[in-house]
């Protein structure tokens, strides 16, 4: 199974809530890259994942620990992950694994939740993890799990990474801190129709954190390319017509990032029939 990257289109901070959640106004597309996964029976839930956390301390463990409790699961589930998408970087790894595990556990332990199901469920791992269910380019709002499909505009991204991690708690604390002191402020949703195309309420934020992604998004700009965050970081992602001229920025930039990749836009999750038909 490929476990498709993501990128944010845009992010706004929209709200806050009582318990401390964002509400956001964000969209998503897919990239046509990402992790590999292979499921296999097992009397119970193994997770090996060949970079980051492994076993009860991988996310995709937890989120199948869950569904297994909640639906009466008599089996486990075994999971190789192969890790393509970097760790802590915007692009929805962990995400996109957990969902396509759950949407490989849901048929195989015989569940056959609808989708609109996993939605509401698997939000409270991650408001990242419906996008993946939802299995098209999607509009988002609420903490992530209101979500419209969209068609997102053709193209290729180069997608570059900072070289350093970023928490997303951290980056969401360090914005809030910004938003008491009015150095960051609530926007509205944007207009229905309208595709507001790079804009990042979480730049600065994560910027604060991360002199090494200033320093990224800030040569990427230089270059006159349309760049910006994905997500809280710290990946930054450029917008080209084409794939040469997405191939010809990733040689021109260089060693100034830690890690690149050209990637084309897809508005399709690989998995999006067993998305729609779970």
């Amino acid at each position: 199974w490929l476990a498709p990257a993501k990128i944010n289109l845009w992010l706004r901070i929209t709200g806050v809530r009582e318990d401390g959640f964002h509400e956001l106004d964000t969209a998503f597309a897919f990239l046509n890259f990402g992790d590999a996964l292979a499921f296999a029976p097992h009397p119970t839930i193994e997770v090996e994942a060949d970079r980051g956390p492994s076993g009860e301390a991988n996310l995709v463990h937890r989120v199948l620990a869950a569904f297994a409790a909640e639906v009466g699961a008599k089996e486990g589930l075994w999971v190789r992950i192969r890790k393509r998408i970097p760790i802590g970087g915007g692009l929805g790894g962990g995400s996109s694994d957990a969902a396509a595990a759950l949407l490989a556990a849901n048929r195989l332990w015989g569940a056959h939740w609808p989708r609109e199901a996993l939605i509401e469920w698997a939000v409270r791992f991650g408001a990242d993890i419906p996008c993946f269910l939802f299995g098209h380019a999607a509009r988002a709002g609420g903490i992530g799990e209101r979500l419209s499909p969209i068609r997102p505009p053709r193209g290729w991204v180069l997608v570059a990474h900072a070289g350093e991690m970023l928490d997303t708690g951290a980056v969401f604390a360090s914005w809030d801190a910004m938003y008491r002191k009015g150095q960051a402020a609530l926007k509205t949703p944007a207009a229905p129709d309208s595709l507001p195309l790079g804009e990042n309420a979480l730049e600065a934020a994560a910027c604060a954190c991360s002199p090494r992604l200033a320093s990224l998004l800030s040569a990427m700009r230089a270059r006159g390319w349309q760049a910006w965050m994905t997500g809280s970081g710290a990946c930054c992602v450029a917008w080209f017509a084409t794939r040469e001229e997405a191939q010809r920025a990733e040689a021109e930039l260089g060693d100034v990032a830690a890690w690149a990749k050209v990637a084309r836009v897809e508005a399709l999750h690989p998995q999006h029939q067993w998305a729609i038909g779970a």
